[in-house]
C-alpha cells in the first residue's frame, strides 16, 4: 500500500505510518498532492537549545506554519484510512 503525505514529514512520522499500517507492505510517499511544508514531530517542537541541538530550523516560524500536533494528526488520519481500506480489501 502507498500512503501519500502532503509535505516533508520527519522520518519518525513516516515510520509510524508503516508500523501501524495493517498492510504487510506500506510505502510512504512524501510531497504527494500538496505541500504543507516541513512536518516535524511533537518532540522536535519541544526540544530547546541552540539550532544545532534543538528541533532545527524546521520547527521555526517561516519554514513551519503548522501546529505542533499537525504531524500526529495527519499520520493518525492516514492510519485510520489504511485500516478502513484494509477491512474492505480483506472482506472481499
Amino acid at each position: 500500500m502507498v500512503v501519500g503525505l502532503p509535505g516533508e514529514f520527519f522520518v519518525e512520522l513516516g515510520l509510524r505510518s508503516k508500523r501501524e499500517s495493517p498492510f504487510k507492505h506500506t510505502f510512504v510517499c512524501e510531497l504527494a498532492n500538496d505541500y504543507i511544508g516541513y512536518v516535524p514531530t511533537l518532540r522536535a517542537f519541544k526540544e530547546e537549545g541552540p539550532l544545532e541541538t534543538s528541533g532545527s530550523y524546521e520547527t521555526t516560524i517561516g519554514p513551519n506554519v503548522l501546529a505542533s500536533e499537525a504531524g500526529d494528526i495527519v499520520v493518525e488520519t492516514a492510519i485510520k484510512i489504511l485500516k478502513k481500506l484494509y477491512e474492505k480489501v480483506s472482506s472481499n
